[in-house]
């Protein structure tokens, strides 16, 4: 029997490798929030980049293009996996 933390690290990798499979392989910053369905939101990243502890900072890999930011799509999706509790819900019936 799988615990709860077991499953939820599952739940956690397959969130993970749905996500990366759609994802251009680098995102910018204003266009996170579209592409990832409005998980997380440019303003966000934002404000996780300007934290000066290492724990509360933004995604690992990330690049200034011109006046842009950008970041890898795995730093991301490792960053939100890390971030923010994912649970697979059985049916909609269980939120």
């Amino acid at each position: 029997m799988q615990t709860y933390e077991s499953k939820g690290v599952q739940d956690s990798h397959e969130f993970a490798a749905l996500l990366l499979e759609k994802l251009p392989p680098v995102i910018a910053r204003e266009k996170v929030e579209e592409l990832t369905g409005g998980i997380v939101t440019g303003k966000t990243l934002a404000n996780a980049d300007a934290q000066k502890d290492p724990d509360k900072q933004g995604p690992e890999v990330a690049y200034r293009v011109g006046r842009k930011v950008v970041y890898s799509s795995a730093s991301l999706v490792d960053w939100i996996v890390g971030r923010f509790p994912i649970r697979r819900i059985a049916n909609l019936k269980t939120l």
